[in-house]
């Protein structure tokens, strides 16, 4: 309904369609989710559609059915709900970004542009504090202390085969 009502009017107010996700890890869906998502936003909308954020997680493990109370934060099992490939890893994060990657080239002609979160590893959680915590700590493209990780490769490769 929303997305109906601010691209399809006759105004025509707005530029761009954006959109974010976190596939394998807030949310199910795998690299190819991507071209799925922005070949439907850009055919709904007409707008080229700009990636306002997308990223996986280097640390954490797959919780188990069950093992998070309903409406309990992830932090609480400081566990994933969802994961792709070989899961949370350093090399699962490279991977997912190559192949996220493909994903990208695949629609560009339809896209506007991307946001990656994010540049560094985390000291600790900003949800619940933990340093432990791997659901907001192992984002980043280098480490904490600014070494780069596989991902951080495979950002660049990507970056440059789509330019």
């Amino acid at each position: 309904y929303l997305y109906g009502r601010l691209y399809r009017d006759a105004s025509d107010v707005l530029d761009y369609a954006g959109i974010d996700g976190y596939y394998g890890t807030w949310d199910p869906g795998t690299p190819q989710t991507w071209a799925e998502r922005i070949g439907l936003l850009h055919e709904f909308t007409g707008k080229p559609v700009l990636v306002n954020e997308w990223g996986f997680a280097s640390r954490g493990e797959l919780m188990r059915e069950g093992e998070l109370p309903p409406g309990a934060p992830n932090c609480q099992a400081k566990k994933w709900k969802f994961t792709w490939g070989e899961g949370h890893t350093p090399n699962g994060q490279a991977e997912f970004v190559r192949q996220t990657f493909n994903a990208f080239r695949a629609r560009r002609s339809e896209m506007l542009g991307l946001f990656f979160y994010r540049w560094e590893d985390q000291q600790k959680c900003w949800q619940c504090g933990e340093p432990d915590c791997p659901v907001e700590t192992a984002w980043g493209l280098v480490d904490r202390d600014g070494r780069p990780k596989p991902s951080f490769d495979a950002f660049r490769r990507g970056v440059e085969a789509l330019a």
